[in-house]
């Protein structure tokens, strides 16, 4: 399976120079990014401006899909296509819209 990475530019506090940083989900102006922090073992994930001046270039790279399955952790589907999933076309249906619109919240407590 195909992932998308880059190498860190330079040192910043979540992660040292020349670091392989995984990414989770590539928006038009920031990134999800999954990575082993400041280069331990340890793995956390975070969102980074695309256009900081710590990103590398950006590169695919094929890896196991067991690895590719921590990368994307709980990232839906819907959210992996851009929203062009048939789940998101449902919840958009007229029927769908008036029965969301229909149902009541509960009243604010203090």
């Amino acid at each position: 399976m195909k992932v998308e990475y880059f190498r860190s530019k330079k040192k910043t506090n979540r992660f040292n120079a020349n670091q392989k940083v995984w990414i989770r989900l590539n928006c038009a102006n920031h990134l999800y990014v999954w990575f082993k922090w400041r280069g331990s073992g340890r793995y956390v994930s975070g969102v980074l401006d695309k256009f900081a001046n710590c990103v590398g270039e950006i590169k695919e790279i094929e890896v196991d899909e067991s690895f590719a399955r921590h990368i994307y952790g709980n990232l839906t589907p819907l959210a992996l296509d851009g929203g062009d999933s048939a789940a998101l076309q449902a919840l958009s249906t007229p029927e769908v819209l008036s029965t969301l619109q229909g149902e009541s919240t509960p009243a604010h407590r203090k």
